[in-house]
């Protein structure tokens, strides 16, 4: 698939109105939970901005050819956009996480593995992408795993066989604020075979000018802690697609 082909499958009006939802969960939704609710510590703040973004998505978005999927691993509820129009899925990822589980070692894969395994199996990266430290490469899942594990999240809602391909909409944060968001198609090992900027739909929060609250950095603490816990433990991820946490032992082979 050439890049213009990608271009024809992602219409510039979705694009647009997903960056939308992504910039006002960071910006407008925290700040209103945050001056709605004082809290003590902010540390459920990574977490919140994904429910906003989901909640933005089902408001802003979801209607006529394009609806949502919903899942559900362990405690934690995903969702899957669905563009049947263009024959597209989507989900929604900050870029650090994406960066983890090109890494992480699991014993079960997660959802996004499977997704893509299954739907993007066709495509190649033009070459993998290597990270600036050695590593053991992620286990590699047999066929069989991601198919029934692709069959539990998206319940026979989807199928490859009727031409469907499956897109990350990878974003980045700098102090709460929204400074990089792309469509991204990647291939079964999670390298980027095709990429469209999404630059253009970020808009600044002028609020910040005259708004009295500080702008909440805890979801930057958090990676920077996870990030750091990476060196010392040893741990399976929860599947969010924010920044992983501490699992308790007993969870850890779910």
């Amino acid at each position: 698939m050439n890049n213009a082909t990608l271009q024809n499958r992602v219409p510039e009006d979705l694009m647009r109105r997903i960056a939308d939802c992504v910039n006002t969960a960071l910006t407008d939704d925290i700040q209103r939970y945050l001056m709605e609710n004082h809290p003590e510590t902010t540390n459920a703040i990574p977490y919140l901005i994904g429910d906003f973004i989901n909640t933005n998505i089902k408001t802003r978005i979801v209607g006529g050819d394009v609806e949502q999927i919903s899942f559900k691993r362990y405690s934690w509820n995903g969702r899957i956009l669905v563009d049947r129009a263009n024959r597209v899925t989507y989900t929604i990822m900050r870029r650090k996480r994406l960066a983890q589980l090109r890494t992480d070692k699991r014993d079960k894969p997660h959802y996004l593995q499977s997704v893509v395994a299954v739907l993007n199996e066709e495509f190649v990266a033009p070459q993998s992408q290597m990270s600036l430290f050695d590593y053991d490469p992620q286990p590699k899942f047999d066929d069989e795993t991601l198919q029934k594990d692709f069959a539990t999240i998206v319940d026979e809602s989807i199928s490859r066989t009727n031409g469907y391909i499956h897109c990350v909409i990878s974003y980045e944060t700098d102090r709460g604020e929204l400074t990089d968001i792309n469509v991204l198609l990647l291939d079964g090992n999670l390298n980027e075979v095709e990429r469209i900027p999404m630059h253009e739909y970020i808009k600044p929060d002028y609020s910040k000018l005259t708004n009295t609250y500080a702008t909440p950095e805890a979801d930057e603490q958090c990676e920077n802690a996870a990030s750091d816990s990476l060196v010392s433990v040893r741990r399976n991820a929860v599947e969010t697609d924010e920044t992983p946490v501490e699992l308790h032992e007993e969870r850890k082979q779910a």
